[in-house]
């Protein structure tokens, strides 16, 4: 018997001191083994200046093990974080700002996307 995958999607409006200051949206999609996850926030405040936040984070897991995760953040268009976590051959390669490194972990089965 084969299911079909499962959606679920969830939004958020992210509030500060009372004041509605931008949006929140959670996309989970299940398919038998395997979840994906994205999480992204589109965030505008202002403090002494404007500041707008803009994040994307994703993770794909095949029977609880994370396959895949990436993380990209830009404030005010800046680009502040660009990170990847990619699973093959049991080691999990770490890629941070454009630099390499591999983590001899034997499972990572959650990380803050399905900790939400």
């Amino acid at each position: 018997m084969r299911l079909s995958a499962q959606q679920q999607i969830r939004q958020y409006t992210v509030f500060y001191k009372g004041d509605d200051i931008g949006r929140m949206s959670l996309t989970q999609i299940k398919n038998g083994d395997e979840l994906s996850i994205k999480i992204t926030s589109n965030i505008n405040m202002r403090l002494l200046m404007t500041v707008k936040v803009n994040v994307a984070e994703e993770s794909f897991y095949i029977k609880d093990r994370l396959m895949h995760s990436s993380v990209l953040r830009k404030v005010n268009g800046k680009q502040k974080a660009n990170k990847q976590t990619d699973y093959s051959n049991n080691i999990y390669k770490l890629t941070s700002e454009g630099k390499t490194s591999m983590l001899n972990e034997g499972m990572i089965s959650y990380n803050l996307t399905n900790c939400i």
